[in-house]
């Protein structure tokens, strides 16, 4: 996500203590040079000291027109005049449009020939004039002008790792995490998932971080492994180049400047435990959207055979890194959250609360954004992502921080 320091002077005018706030209550112990910033449960924020959003932008939903319906959105980002650009993974083509709403073009099409979209559409990421949308069943990222203009493409080479995550450095370069498999002709990475840059034309990919191995997929001997809610490393770049990283199953979160651990930020939390009748719900939930999507059934009963479950939920779903290191957290929304005939996925525990973090990492307070949106980017203070309606109908909307 691109991080922005609007975002980050509004985090330190947000924790001053003494106008209203509470004194923090946590600790900062030095190991060896680096501060770790242990967090209660409890923040700075009063009661009515919490931040708001007010939406700027707004695109979609039940009554748009062809232009602005969405099927399946899984990118966003803004170019410097103001264009949003999305991303439609199920359509298969990215839709732009002016800063009203109105909209301005679509870009590619279904298909495997140049400028064209598999259903590995994974995004679209916008810098310099240059519109890039990565695309992993045709295994490369299509390149356009300004104008829509296809003008090429960079390889991306499955052998090397399956992408899991895609991002943008402070210098324009995408990056990408890779999960190694252990199949013949595949890269294992058995040291952990690279954050790596994807080259251009004559250059080599730069490392940024190698991350603990996730422990909710794998393939090994040609079988693969499913055990959800295990343990995964979520990350996240900011716009100056720092990264922010910690497995999801331990409330432990360091901050990276691109050559040394800077400060490592813990709060307490306690871990939920997956019961036996959330994991029966679970699994006859997978299998109702599987044979909805059109899996044969003798398909879908080996899988679920396949799925296990570990003792409890993760702890976080998201990290947002601010320019100077401020942070976000998402918090985790379980199945037992969620009232019985209402749509949930295993694969989407994002609750639409947010522990928020000032720059020394001291813990402020929880954010809470709209029901049904998902945050997908962080752009120059304002927050980009899908919302769906009560028909599950998605629109892309734009949230500006408000004090």
């Amino acid at each position: 996500m691109r991080s922005a320091a609007v975002v980050t002077a509004m985090l330190v005018a947000g924790c001053g203590v003494g106008d209203g706030g509470q004194a923090w209550a946590g600790n900062v112990v030095d190991s060896a040079g680096i501060p770790i910033v242990q967090n209660p449960a409890q923040g700075i924020w009063a009661g009515g000291e919490e931040w708001a959003v007010e939406e700027i932008f707004r695109v979609g939903g039940m009554d748009a027109g062809e232009d602005s319906q969405f099927a399946a959105v899984n990118g966003v980002d803004v170019d410097d005049e103001g264009r949003v650009y999305v991303a439609d993974q199920q359509a298969r083509r990215i839709q732009v449009f002016n800063s009203d709403g109105s909209f301005a073009r679509s870009i590619g099409q279904a298909g495997d020939g140049p400028g064209e979209f598999g259903p590995g559409l994974s995004g679209v990421f916008v810098h310099g004039g240059v519109i890039r949308v990565p695309d992993l069943t045709n295994q490369r990222v299509n390149l356009y002008d300004s104008e829509g203009e296809y003008t090429g493409s960079l390889p991306v080479l499955l052998t090397e790792g399956v992408p899991l995550r895609w991002d943008e450095a402070e210098d324009g370069h995408l990056v990408i995490q890779r999960r190694g498999v252990d199949v013949e002709g595949m890269a294992a990475l058995a040291e952990g998932d690279p954050i790596a840059t994807l080259p251009g034309q004559g250059e080599e990919a730069r490392i940024l971080a190698t991350l603990p191995r996730g422990q909710s997929f794998a393939v090994e001997g040609g079988a693969p492994s499913i055990r959800l809610f295990e343990a995964e490393p979520i990350w996240d770049l900011s716009g100056s180049g720092r990264l922010a990283r910690g497995m999801n199953s331990d409330y432990r979160i360091e901050i990276w400047s691109p050559d040394r651990l800077e400060r490592v930020v813990v709060r307490e939390a306690r871990p939920v435990e997956v019961t036996e009748t959330e994991e029966r719900r679970i699994l006859d939930m997978t299998r109702d959207l599987m044979v909805d999507a059109g899996a044969p059934p003798q398909a879908v009963e080996p899988l679920l055979q396949q799925m296990q479950f570990a003792d409890h939920y993760p702890l976080f779903a998201q990290l947002v890194l601010a320019g100077d290191g401020a942070l976000w957290v998402q918090r985790i929304r379980t199945s037992r959250d969620v009232p019985e005939g209402v749509d949930w996925s295993p694969q989407d525990l994002g609750s639409n609360e947010w522990d928020v973090f000032d720059p020394e990492g001291r813990y402020l307070g929880m954010l809470a954004l709209p029901l049904r949106f998902q945050l997908l980017r962080e752009i120059d203070g304002v927050l980009w992502g899908l919302q769906r309606d009560e028909y599950d109908v998605q629109s892309v909307v734009g949230l500006r921080l408000t004090l």
